[in-house]
């Protein structure tokens, strides 16, 4: 029954799949009335729970899934999946009959650099007894991503051993584009500001020691070697506060994007 594929205190983790009954398919009791043509025809109980359930699965905006413990009761995992609804192919690029056949179900396809945190934060939660919370990766075959959030926790036996992991899934990636945008936006602000202040501060050193070298240079007591030097560093101080200034500008220009990872110069056209 697909109800009893979604009880804690069900021992049996074999593959379950959704029901295909519908009102309209269910057969009276025996002994009781026929009903008139055409009219629906009330589900018994149990049925009337699983079409309930299954209802309600299918309008969530998420997958939910059930694991079970291939390692029960020596060790946790692998994990292979005994229930999934219909989402959880859309989220891990795969058809729910792939999912259902890998002893790792969609966490195989977790992103490499995901993988160590979400394992050992997955272990610490079932010993603990604590619901399991992670946003991580999910490589699709084509190479593509999905960021997922998932909530889960696991499933014991009496004596406290680890039966399997049920949760709930679901696609955040739109969400994490946002959060990334907004993120390198307070960024280029903050480095906006800081190119600014550093100009103030550096342009006031620099006119500082414009105003002194040029002083020096108009002074007809000083030997003209020096006078031509300090003439020099005169012009070297203002061409240097010319340069900061275009640097500090190119920098906080909003015309050029700097690329992904601060790698690349690509000016919008």
């Amino acid at each position: 029954m697909f109800i009893d594929a979604l009880r804690e205190t069900e021992s049996d983790f074999g593959p379950v799949s959704l029901p295909s009954t519908s009102f309209s398919q269910v057969s009276p009791a025996a002994g009781t009335a026929p009903h008139a043509p055409h009219a629906p025809v009330a589900p018994s109980a149990p049925a009337a729970d699983e079409q309930l359930l299954r209802a309600l699965i299918d309008i969530l905006p998420g997958a939910v899934y059930r694991a079970r413990n291939a390692g029960f009761p020596d060790r946790l995992g692998p994990w292979p999946l005994v229930f999934a609804s219909p989402q959880t192919a859309d989220l891990a690029g795969r058809t729910s009959e792939d999912l259902l056949h890998d002893t790792e179900g969609f966490r195989r396809l977790i992103h490499p650099h995901d993988a160590e945190a979400y394992w050992s934060g997955l272990e610490e939660c079932l010993v603990a007894g604590t619901p399991f919370r992670a946003s991580f990766r999910l490589v699709h075959p084509d190479g593509s991503e999905r960021w997922v959030w998932e909530e889960s926790r696991g499933v014991y036996d009496t004596d406290g051993h680890i039966l399997g992991i049920q949760g709930f899934l679901a696609d955040v990636t739109e969400r994490r584009k946002t959060e990334a945008e907004r993120s390198g936006e307070a960024r280029m602000a903050g480095v906006r500001v800081a190119a600014r202040t550093f100009e103030h501060e550096l342009r006031n050193v620099l006119a500082v020691t414009c105003g002194y070298a040029e002083m020096l240079a108009g002074d007809g007591t000083l030997p003209e070697a020096q006078r031509r030097r300090a003439s020099r560093a005169a012009a070297s101080a203002h061409e240097a506060a010319q340069i900061i200034r275009q640097l500090v500008d190119v920098a906080t220009s909003e015309e050029i994007d700097w690329g992904a990872h601060g790698h690349t110069l690509r000016v919008r056209g």
